[in-house]
């Protein structure tokens, strides 16, 4: 059903009221933030894409209608909720490269692989300028130990037995 309902907003953003998408998208976003720290199996990936499809879909209707009333341009809305779903993901997860493929894999949509990149990627700048990403965050919580990108670089010119102890 979820399946169906972004699918088609990704197709036609006008099938659903602005208010509509407005409220889908900010009711979905408050039930994930709860249940993502909760001890309740429940995924984040799909949320993501469902309230990034429904802010950028409301960007991208709210654009069609400015452009119609300002000026004689003519703009298409539905490529604004699978960017918007890509911006949501890229800033929660913060996976550049896999993101961009299981998107392009899961869409078909390769006339907007470069759209995709770069939201993508400044959706992942953006995010990393104000906390750690989702499943980073999570590690820390649960005391789990990350080896942090400076550790690794320190560490490039070590050999297994530089950093091994003796049994005994």
């Amino acid at each position: 059903m979820v399946r169906r309902v972004i699918i088609s907003m990704m197709e036609d953003p006008r099938r659903y009221a602005p208010l509509t998408l407005l409220a889908v998208g900010v009711a979905f976003f408050v039930l994930m933030t709860l249940t993502v720290g909760s001890s309740i199996p429940a995924g984040t990936y799909v949320p993501n894409i469902l309230c990034g499809a429904c802010f950028g879909s409301l960007v991208g209707v709210s654009m069609e209608d400015v452009a119609e009333h300002f000026a004689d341009v003519t703009l298409n809305a539905a490529p604004y909720a699978l960017q918007g779903s890509v911006a949501l993901l890229g800033g929660v997860q913060r996976s550049s490269l896999s993101l961009v493929v299981i998107i392009i894999e899961g869409t078909g949509a390769v006339r907007q692989l470069l759209p995709i990149i770069l939201t993508t990627v400044v959706s992942k700048w953006v995010g990393d300028t104000f906390n750690h990403g989702l499943y980073h965050t999570a590690l820390e919580l649960k005391k789990i130990p990350f080896l942090e990108t400076e550790e690794r670089r320190k560490n490039r010119h070590k050999t297994a037995q530089d950093v091994m102890t003796p049994a005994g």
